[in-house]
């Protein structure tokens, strides 16, 4: 794992970043989803913020989750008052990676993902696994015509240095630990083929070989 701080960590909340409250998240905005905060700032609300909810969990990422971050990005990136969108995370760090708590059995002919949004819009490239709309809501974020950062404080691991991995701007407090354990047993990331470009081969590989 890494640690690092950049300069540009002052951009995204006009001073230094730390543990993000509770109590300072806004209860009235909680009604929208269930593992999300989403809050408009600045000047005619151009600044769109959202929040991984799952303190109690260190923002451990689930299904619902995505489909939720699925469905507020698609909604975002239509939006014409809406210029800059940074995701963070409540609590004690960004995101310590997938939830792998066992979920409840499967009715038969059940399906462990989702092929269109709440909106009944076809989720990108034709789902067909759930592992797939991980990777889709990902590259959906990498894609965004919007100017996209991830701010970041301790843990980024996993799925969490996946999804940060993806904004155009990555800015980190000075406890922030970003890595990928899994990658020294299960080999490159799911959008790992993408880290040269955004971080150099160098660095890329480090993250490769060392998780």
């Amino acid at each position: 794992m890494t640690s690092f701080c950049d300069p540009l960590m002052l951009f995204a909340e006009g001073r230094a970043m730390r543990t993000v409250p509770e109590t300072e998240l806004g209860e009235d905005r909680m009604a929208d989803y269930n593992t999300l905060i989403l809050e408009r700032l600045g000047t005619e609300d151009r600044l769109a913020r959202i929040t991984l909810n799952r303190p109690e969990k260190m923002n451990a990422l689930t299904s619902e989750l995505f489909t939720e971050l699925n469905d507020c990005l698609h909604d975002l990136e239509a939006d014409q008052s809406c210029r800059v969108i940074i995701i963070r995370g409540a609590g004690r760090c960004f995101s310590a990676g997938y939830d792998l708590t066992p979920g409840r059995e499967r009715r038969p002919g059940e399906r462990s993902y989702q092929t269109v949004d709440a909106k009944r819009r076809t989720l990108m490239m034709n789902v067909r696994t759930s592992m797939q709309q991980i990777t889709d809501v990902q590259m959906y974020l990498w894609n965004m015509a919007k100017i996209t950062i991830t701010q970041l404080h301790g843990y980024a691991l996993a799925g969490g240095c996946e999804l940060a991995m993806m904004a155009d701007l990555v800015v980190a407090a000075e406890d922030t630990q970003i890595g990928h354990p899994g990658l020294r047993g299960l080999g490159t990331a799911r959008n790992g083929c993408i880290w040269p470009l955004v971080l150099s081969m160098r660095k890329a590989k480090e993250y490769y070989y060392t998780g």
